[in-house]
């Protein structure tokens, strides 16, 4: 696995240049792929950019918005944790000023999960929502 890190195998995986990382893949390294994936996980760093893009499509703001950690981290892109300060403000960044999420605080006891496929925030302008929290 070192071997592998070495010639920029990881960095061809991060970049997702599949193709180019089986070519610098060791000799007799096939069953690397756990030591590999965890080696090149801890040694770089992520494309945080990327994380929040993916986290935001998956609904993973609405988790936040809930303050539903176990769906926050379910919804974490791997390799992307470091990145949950910057998606949160990115997250946050969406509203509207002066208007709040539309949600109850965290502590709710509703049933229902509104993070699922689908949902949409309802201040989102796009979604023709527009709910403040001064009710």
């Amino acid at each position: 696995a070192f071997d592998f890190e070495a010639a920029g195998g990881c960095g061809y995986l991060v970049r997702k240049k599949f193709a180019r990382a089986a070519k610098v893949l060791p000799l007799g390294c096939d069953r690397c792929d756990r030591a590999i994936t965890r080696l090149c996980n801890d040694n770089q760093a992520p494309d945080c950019t990327q994380c929040i893009a993916d986290f935001k499509r998956v609904g993973g703001c609405m988790a936040i918005f809930l303050s539903n950690s176990t769906r926050v981290s379910e919804l974490t892109p791997t390799n992307c944790a470091t990145c949950g300060q910057q998606a949160a403000d990115a997250c946050y960044a969406l509203i509207p000023p002066g208007q709040g999420t539309g949600f109850p605080p965290s502590g709710d006891d509703s049933s229902a999960d509104p993070t699922g496929p689908g949902t949409t925030l309802a201040s989102d302008p796009a979604s023709g929502g527009g709910a403040d929290d001064s009710s």
